[in-house]
């Protein structure tokens, strides 16, 4: 088990990091579709670039694979528990094609919410599953 860890970020940094992780996504999304059309293989697992080694890296800091991990935030006028992915970040997070992000981005919000969400701004079908 690792160990926790503390730090005061200005909630914005999160809300950036949780941007570019749906945005990366989507982009390399869009590079082995467009490879796909043009007959070109996709990229093997085992060579990995960097940036998407570091990629992984960042989605398991902030988007990890089980729940208890998931980081936490605070007010700090008040210490209570505040909501991580405010309601345009979860939208960016929705929108792309990680199931990790989706989830992150969906956790809490009732059924109805979700779907005002997506008729409202919609979402990809390569986001669909």
């Amino acid at each position: 088990m690792a160990e926790k860890m503390e730090a005061t970020l200005d909630i914005r940094i999160i809300h950036a990091i949780a941007t570019l992780l749906a945005e990366y996504t989507i982009l390399i999304s869009s590079q082995e579709s467009q490879s796909k059309q043009e007959g070109k293989k996709a990229k093997s697992s085992k060579g990995k670039s960097s940036s998407e080694m570091k990629y992984n890296e960042l989605m398991d800091i902030w988007i990890p694979k089980t729940r208890e991990n998931y980081p936490k935030c605070y007010c700090l006028n008040t210490s209570e528990e505040a909501e991580l992915y405010g309601g345009l970040v979860r939208v960016k997070m929705i929108r792309s094609n990680n199931s990790r992000l989706f989830g992150a981005a969906t956790e809490g919000i009732r059924a109805k919410e979700l779907l005002v969400m997506m008729q409202s701004f919609g979402v990809p079908v390569q986001s669909m599953t």
